[in-house]
């Protein structure tokens, strides 16, 4: 085979017939070849050379030049996903055909001729769609998974692909220039995820995080995400996506309404705290050294884990993703209980391993204001506290690679900034005190200054993924000086908190902000 210009754009594979010229002098015998070699030194000898160009190089090439015509024409074409398949139906147009641009290269290569091809460029129409031939495609035959030992390999499933062609061919009486055509996906009888645990004999990465038990709502969101994603068999290559299996968090899925961040704010969302089942996945992944493809931290410093060491999400903006990069399939499992949320990923080890470590660095921390909300159906002398304040900082989060116990290398996994979170004081401004009694009301008390570490926070020896974060509690606020006083002597002098409180700040489902 030979790669030949036939123009200055066009190229095509042509094949040709070399035997005769290789006989000469080796056909016969040793007198008969030494003389034939002789005459063919001093007079040669001329060999037709047999063309024979090739369908698909010849074809390819005329749908190339076709595509960059004007106007020119347009075959029909197809994608598949998981579901469908969507059929692009062609258009008229200029172009040349590939048997006219066939027979020219071949006459200009017989004729060793070194001018350029020329075609005139004809009006054609598409070609019909070919259902048989694109069925012929992507037909795929349901497969078992199993695996095999010595060595250690686990073959994936599976999943048969066809369509009905019936069907397909009542889609394609409409009248539209794309059609949707329905895939018929056929189950084997042992997925993946059936093979049992020996397909999946090694930890590969854990995270535990501790939870309040006490949140009911927060609770049972937990455990909804952790039901959802355990036991989900990732294939090498494949990208899992925390959001797209977890899908829109509805109260039919048993979602429930809980805390989470929201412009600056701790609010009720449906799913909030999802985002520590997310956290921990996180964790997990890059514990088993999988490649992290989309990662967000919260707008505040969570708090079950290190800052920089979240993901968080929100459905349909914000996603937590990875990919498997290993050589096997890999399992998720996740459980939540006693108060502890446990994210690990299972999966066959590989010959060159490196222990993970994750180490978060706060460079500084930022202090928050203290806000009061005036709240005309209490009366004066009323004070909560319905948001505890947050500080917030900044945090560079490293990967570590380790060989019996050595550092090898480290990599930056992640820079990022929490935003302080405000301490909300509401206070009763029904009734009023005396004019000669009243003290005016500051509509914010000043900004916490920022408090820089001293010294850079001690990074832990060998932080370890079941590690939780050690929470700094803020101090007991002092009462504020800013009670009215008034004469009357049963008015309580240090403000009385109500009896149901909005509860503390909560970690859930929020965009950073």
């Amino acid at each position: 085979y030979a790669l030949l210009t036939a123009s200055s754009k066009s190229y095509v594979i042509f094949k040709f017939s070399f035997n005769i010229a290789y006989d000469e002098g080796r056909n016969s015998n040793i007198f008969v070849n030494n003389l034939n070699i002789a005459k063919n030194m001093f007079k040669g000898k001329n060999i037709v050379m047999n063309v024979n160009v090739s369908e698909n190089g010849a074809q390819g090439e005329a749908n190339r030049i076709n595509s960059e015509i004007p106007d020119g024409l347009e075959e029909s074409s197809y994608s598949v996903n998981e579901k469908n398949i969507t059929i692009k139906k062609g258009k008229a147009g200029k172009g040349i055909s590939s048997e006219t641009l066939k027979e020219k290269i071949q006459e200009s290569i017989i004729n060793n001729s070194n001018e350029k091809i020329t075609i005139e460029s004809v009006i054609h129409n598409p070609k019909p769609i070919n259902l048989e031939a694109i069925r012929n495609e992507i037909y795929k035959e349901p497969k078992d998974a199993y695996y095999e030992k010595n060595p250690f390999v686990v073959y994936p499933h599976v999943d048969g692909v066809d369509i009905n062609i019936e069907e397909a061919e009542k889609i394609l009486e409409e009248e539209k220039e794309e059609y949707t055509i329905p895939l018929v996906i056929t189950k084997p009888k042992i997925t993946t995820d059936q093979i049992g645990s020996e397909a999946f004999p090694n930890l590969l990465g854990k995270c535990t995080t501790k939870y309040d038990t006490g949140k009911i709502t927060r609770t049972t969101n937990l455990q909804v995400a952790a039901r959802t994603i355990n036991g989900k068999v990732i294939l090498p290559g494949e990208v899992f996506s925390y959001n797209r299996t977890l899908g829109e968090r509805t109260y039919e899925k048993g979602y429930r309404l809980a805390g989470g961040f929201s412009g600056g704010r701790n609010v009720d969302m449906l799913g909030g705290g999802i985002c520590q089942i997310s956290s921990g996945l996180y964790n997990a992944a890059i514990y088993a050294n999988l490649e992290i493809v989309e990662r967000h931290n919260h707008a505040h410093i969570a708090a079950y884990l290190d800052p920089g060491k979240d993901a968080t999400v929100s459905y349909g903006t914000l996603d937590f993703k990875f990919k498997n990069t290993r050589k096997n399939p890999i399992m998720i499992k996740a459980s939540v209980g006693g108060g502890y949320a446990t994210v690990e990923i299972y999966g066959v080890k590989e010959d060159n391993e490196y222990d993970i470590d994750i180490v978060s660095v706060v460079h500084k921390y930022t202090g928050y204001q203290t806000i009061y909300e005036d709240d005309p159906t209490k009366n004066v002398g009323y004070s909560a506290v319905v948001q505890q304040g947050m500080r917030g900082c900044s945090s560079t989060t490293y990967k570590i690679y380790k060989k019996d116990g050595k550092e090898v290398s480290r990599e930056v996994l992640s820079k990022d900034r929490f935003t302080p979170m405000n301490k909300i004081i509401k206070r009763g401004t029904k009734g009023s005190a005396p004019a000669e009694l009243a003290i005016p009301v500051a509509p914010t008390e000043p900004a916490t200054p920022a408090t820089p570490e001293p010294t850079t926070p001690t990074t832990p020896a060998t932080p370890t993924p079941e590690s939780s974060p050690v929470s700094t509690p803020e101090p007991t606020p002092t009462p504020e000086p800013t009670t009215p006083v008034t004469p009357a002597p049963t008015t309580p002098a240090t403000p009385v908190a109500p009896s149901n409180p909005t509860p503390p700040v909560e970690i859930g489902e929020a965009p950073a902000n």
